[in-house]
């Protein structure tokens, strides 16, 4: 018994040793990352998909230009421009060992934008414009820090996801499907209208008229001098905050 208990432990001396020198071997493989600066057709709509990070500016000056971030390589990002849309992806030479991949991109306007796989999109300074659609589906994210349009329509598709935005707007078109937010209380309205169809959440700025249609237990919560026709039990007010 003695003998059989002296081999045992020297088996797992022998595994525990291999392990570490196989661990020593090991060797993470660190990615030398470069900007590249390229030109394209100027564009108005932005199609992104896959976990890539997109800044967005508005800018007469800089129209089709692009600037990406990214591990030195050929083809990491696909980006292509035709017919005023931007479609932006991983390219053929992408690896999933890859880190965080930027793209800053510029145009004269912007009328649309999807996310979609894992895709961010951040708006820098102030865009304005007629029309702005936004639309996120499975775990993507959009921020428009300051956007100035006549109307927003934005849509919240299946699967996770965020949209924050702030700025201000005559008229909001919301709606959503399934669970999830819209983060919209710092985008002054004067107008909204919130589509919910599941249990997700709007949250809204509204200054004068506001209709909500929830298919399920989701709600508008809202702030702002509104006005609601009739009894609506989707209509959460929050309460104003007192100013020193």
């Amino acid at each position: 018994m003695k003998r059989i208990k002296l081999l045992f432990v020297a088996v797992i001396t022998i595994f525990i040793a291999t392990v570490t020198v196989n661990a020593k071997e090991v060797t993470v493989k660190k990615y030398n990352y470069v900007y590249s600066d390229t030109t394209i057709a100027d564009f108005n709509k932005i199609s992104i998909l896959n976990g890539i990070n997109v800044v967005y500016a508005q800018s007469e000056s800089k129209a089709g230009k692009v600037r990406i971030y990214a591990p030195e390589g050929d083809d990491v990002v696909s980006i292509t421009s035709k017919n005023g849309l931007l479609s932006i992806r991983y390219g053929r030479g992408y690896n999933r060992n890859f880190g965080v991949i930027m793209v800053y991109v510029y145009s004269k306007e912007l009328t649309q934008v999807d996310c979609s796989v894992g895709a961010n999109f951040t708006a820098e300074g102030i865009v304005s414009g007629n029309k702005l659609k936004l639309k996120v589906l499975n775990k993507s994210l959009i921020r428009c820090k300051n956007i100035v349009y006549d109307e927003v329509v934005v849509k919240r598709g299946l699967g996770r996801g965020d949209i924050l935005l702030s700025g201000k707007t005559r008229k909001a078109t919301y709606s959503i499907i399934g669970s999830g937010e819209i983060d919209a209380d710092n985008l002054v309205a004067e107008e909204v209208t919130c589509k919910i169809l599941g249990k997700g959440d709007v949250g809204c700025h509204v200054n004068k008229d506001i209709s909500v249609r929830s298919w399920g237990k989701g709600a508008a919560y809202c702030k702002g001098e509104l006005k609601i026709s009739g009894k609506n039990n989707k209509i959460r007010v929050m309460p104003a905050i007192a100013k020193e």
